[in-house]
C-alpha cells in the first residue's frame, strides 16, 4: 500500500447562530394593542411541544408603542416552536403559567408567525359573521315613560316576542362581551354577558322592574359624575367590546367588533343595526424568529488512509434537514470546479448531536491537494454551504509500485503505483521469459498517486511480470528532467 505523510490541514467549520449557540431572538412586530394600565401587562408565549415557554413580558404606551419588540429566547425552544400567543397578565403576576386570556396568537410558517385575534389559540374566530341589531326602551320603569333613556340588545324586527339582537362567536375563558352607551362622550356600561339570549351581569341604572331577557340597560338611576339620568340617547353610540376576565379596567377594552351610531330622530321600540368595527379595532401583527440556519455544524475534519479520505463532522441541532451533498474541488483539473461525490441523510429536526462521516476513495485522483466541502439542504430546497478542509500532500514521500489487483486476474487488472516529484515514468509488462509484451505507461507525470488498468484479453495465461522505472540511471530524463532513480518488478498471475 502507497505510503502517505503529513496529509492533512484541517480546519474546523462552525456555522454560529446569531447571539449565541443557546440563544435565538423572536421580533414582534404588532400594531393596534393599548396601554393595559398599571396593573397589567401583555406576555408571549412559545408553544414547544404542547407546552408555553415564556418569551418575555412588555408593556405598551398611549400611543400603542412596544416598550420592547426583540426577545432573546433558548434556541432549541425557538427551533422547535409551532406557536406564538400573546397573552394579558396581572402585575405582579404569581402564576408562572400563561393566563387564560390569549389575545393574539399564529402559527410559524418558517420563520414568521401571523398573528391575529381569530386563530385558535387566541379568540378562535375571525367575526367575519358578526351582527348587531338593538332598540330604545326603558321596560325597568314600569311606565311608557323615558323611553329614550334606555338600549337593549334585542330585535324586534319580526314582531313580539323579541330575538336575541346580536350574533356573536361564543368567548373562550378569559373574556366576557360587554355593551356600552357613549353618552355625552362618555362610555356608559350597560353590562357584561356571555350570551346573547340571557340578562347581562349587572343593572346598576336600571329601575326596579324586570328587563327583558337579553343584554340591555335602562339609564335611570345612578349617573356617573358629568352625567344626569334619565338621558336621551338619540345621537349617541352602541357599542359592544369584548373585555379581558379580570378586566384590566372600568373603560371599553380596544376589542370592538360591533358599533351603531343611534340615529339623532331614533325612535323607541324600533329595531336599530349596528355595523362590524372589527377592522378597525382587532390588533394584528407578526412573530418572527431570527434566520435560524437549519443546521449547527460543530466540527467538519478529514484525515487520508490507505488511499481514502475520510471526512467526520457532527451537528448539535438540525432544523428541517434532509441531508448533505458532499462536494470536492481539484484545482489542478476541470479548472478547479466543485463535484458532487456523495449524499448523506440527515436527522430532519432534533436538537440532540449527531455524527456523519463518508470515504472517498482518491486512489485514482491525480492530485496534490484537494479541498472539500458540505451543502446542507433542507426539505424545502433551501441550502447551505459548510467551511472548506483542505487535504494536501496526496503525494507518497517515497516511489511507490503496489501489487496489481485483483492477482490472479482474468483478463483485467489494476496496478497502482506513486511519485513523490515530477518524473519521467515507464511501466512495461514481461513474460514468464522475460520477453516485453505491452509498455503501459512511458510519458512524464506530476507528483501524485496514480493506477493504470492492464488489459490481458489478449494473452495467454501464465506468469507475468511489471516493471517500473523512474527518471534516467545515468543523468536525466527523456525530457532533459533531472531526478531520481528507482526501479522495481513484481509479478501477477493471467489465470483464464
Amino acid at each position: 500500500m502507497r505510503q502517505l505523510s503529513s496529509l492533512l490541514t484541517l480546519i474546523l467549520c462552525v456555522l454560529v447562530f446569531s447571539f449565541s449557540a443557546n440563544s435565538q431572538v423572536i421580533d414582534l412586530g404588532i400594531n393596534g394593542l393599548e396601554d393595559l394600565g398599571s396593573n397589567y401587562q401583555y406576555e408571549g408565549w412559545l408553544i414547544v411541544g404542547g407546552m408555553p415557554v415564556t418569551t418575555g413580558t412588555f408593556t405598551v404606551d398611549a400611543g400603542g408603542v412596544l416598550n420592547q419588540t426583540a426577545f432573546s429566547v433558548n434556541m432549541n425552544d425557538l427551533i422547535n416552536a409551532t406557536t406564538f400567543v400573546l397573552t394579558i397578565e396581572p402585575i405582579p403576576d404569581s402564576d408562572p403559567n400563561p393566563s387564560s386570556t390569549h389575545i393574539l396568537s399564529g402559527n410559524f410558517t418558517d420563520f414568521d408567525a401571523p398573528l391575529s385575534v381569530g386563530h385558535p389559540a387566541a379568540l378562535g374566530d375571525d367575526y367575519s359573521s358578526i351582527d348587531g341589531k338593538y332598540i330604545l326602551a326603558t321596560p325597568t320603569n314600569g311606565d311608557n315613560t323615558n323611553e329614550l333613556s334606555g338600549i337593549w340588545f334585542l330585535d324586534l324586527s319580526g314582531g313580539p316576542p323579541p330575538t336575541a339582537g346580536l350574533t356573536l362567536p361564543t368567548l373562550p375563558a378569559g373574556w366576557k362581551y360587554e355593551g356600552w352607551a357613549v353618552i355625552g362622550g362618555m362610555p356608559v356600561t350597560t353590562g357584561t354577558f356571555t350570551a346573547v339570549d340571557m340578562v347581562d351581569e349587572a343593572d346598576p341604572f336600571s329601575g326596579n322592574d324586570p328587563g327583558p331577557p337579553f343584554p340591555g340597560e335602562d339609564f335611570l338611576v345612578n349617573a356617573p359624575s358629568g352625567l344626569s339620568f334619565p338621558t336621551d340617547l338619540s345621537g349617541m353610540t352602541a357599542v359592544i367590546s369584548i373585555e379581558p376576565d379580570p378586566d384590566n379596567s372600568t373603560a371599553p377594552f380596544l376589542l370592538k367588533p360591533l358599533v351603531g351610531g343611534i340615529p339623532s330622530n331614533a325612535m323607541d321600540h324600533v329595531t336599530y343595526m349596528m355595523n362590524s368595527n372589527v377592522a378597525n379595532s382587532f390588533p394584528t401583527g407578526t412573530a418572527t424568529r431570527s434566520a435560524i440556519v437549519p443546521v449547527e455544524l460543530t466540527s467538519f475534519t478529514a484525515k487520508v488512509s490507505n488511499g481514502e479520505v475520510l471526512l467526520n463532522w457532527k451537528t448539535a441541532t438540525e432544523t428541517n434537514n434532509l441531508g448533505f451533498e458532499v462536494e470536492r474541488k481539484n484545482q489542478s483539473t476541470n479548472n478547479g470546479v466543485w463535484q458532487l461525490i456523495g449524499f448523506v441523510e440527515g436527522n430532519g429536526t432534533t436538537t440532540e448531536s449527531h455524527s456523519y462521516s463518508f470515504s472517498d476513495d482518491i486512489s485514482s485522483i491525480n492530485a496534490s491537494s484537494l479541498s472539500y466541502r458540505l451543502k446542507q439542504i433542507d426539505f424545502n430546497g433551501v441550502f447551505e454551504y459548510s467551511h472548506i478542509i483542505l487535504v494536501d500532500n496526496l503525494a507518497p514521500s517515497d516511489f511507490v509500485l503496489e501489487q496489481n489487483y485483483p492477482n490472479p486476474f482474468n483478463p483485467s487488472t489494476t496496478i497502482k503505483f506513486g511519485l513523490p516529484e515530477k518524473s519521467n515514468v515507464v511501466i512495461t509488462v514481461y513474460n514468464s521469459l522475460g520477453a516485453e509484451v505491452v509498455t503501459l505507461v512511458n510519458e512524464v507525470r506530476e507528483a501524485g498517486s496514480y493506477e493504470i488498468e492492464f488489459n490481458a484479453n489478449n494473452f495467454s495465461s501464465g506468469i507475468y511480470y511489471y516493471k517500473i522505472e523512474v527518471g534516467d540511471p545515468s543523468t536525466s530524463s527523456p525530457q532533459g528532467q533531472a531526478g531520481q532513480s528507482f526501479i522495481e518488478t513484481k509479478k501477477m498471475i493471467l489465470l483464464k
